[in-house]
């Protein structure tokens, strides 16, 4: 058997960047052009920015917040966001199922849009018995949400359900990761 290793190079693209000021050879240039230049260039980058939330409260029958992260974007773009962290799912005391929704949402509280949640599911339907044991599930989340400039607020939200009732859920270990990409969509 043979193994091949290969190297891989990312490409990563950018729109053309316009400066507000372009300069000739003689031509006497001011300290506000230069720094002028150099703001729409780092405007004009990526830029990265995490925030660690504490656990959440115990899950309830609704989308509750478990934390927020805001990006304050110098232009108008993209945030690509990553939750992770870990999910517990306490001792059901009753046979049944046990649903946990983890998503990212631009609205407090808000349900997440359909792709920017995952679901964690438990069941057991033998009756009468139940699952006692405590389960930890690491989850990770990711979305992309266009964004204006200026502040942009995101939210990590959870859920629990279940039938019969019995159980409770939780989120520990937080964390959002947001990056911001410049720019309109690709085409």
């Amino acid at each position: 058997m043979r193994v091949r290793n290969y190297r891989v190079t990312p490409v990563v693209a950018y729109a053309a960047v316009t400066v507000p000021n372009t300069f000739s050879s003689g031509t006497t240039i001011s300290s506000s052009q230069v720094n002028a230049n150099f703001t729409a260039l780092g405007n004009a980058m990526p830029a990265v920015k995490t925030a660690s939330l504490g656990a959440s409260a115990t899950l309830t029958g609704s989308y509750s917040n478990v934390g927020s992260l805001t990006v304050t974007a110098p232009t108008a773009g993209f945030v690509q966001l990553t939750a992770t962290g870990m999910a517990e799912i306490l001792g059901k005391t009753n046979a049944g199922y046990f649903f946990l929704y983890v998503g990212l949402t631009d609205t407090s509280s808000g349900i997440p849009a359909e792709g920017n949640f995952t679901r964690f599911y438990l069941t057991d339907t033998a009756t009468p018995a139940a699952v006692t044991a405590n389960y930890n599930i690491p989850y990770s989340v990711h979305s992309v949400f266009p964004v204006a400039a200026g502040a942009n607020t995101f939210y990590l939200v959870a859920l629990e359900t279940g039938s019969p009732s019995g159980g409770s859920g939780r989120l520990w270990y937080n964390r959002i990761t947001a990056i911001f990409v410049p720019g309109t969509a690709l085409p």
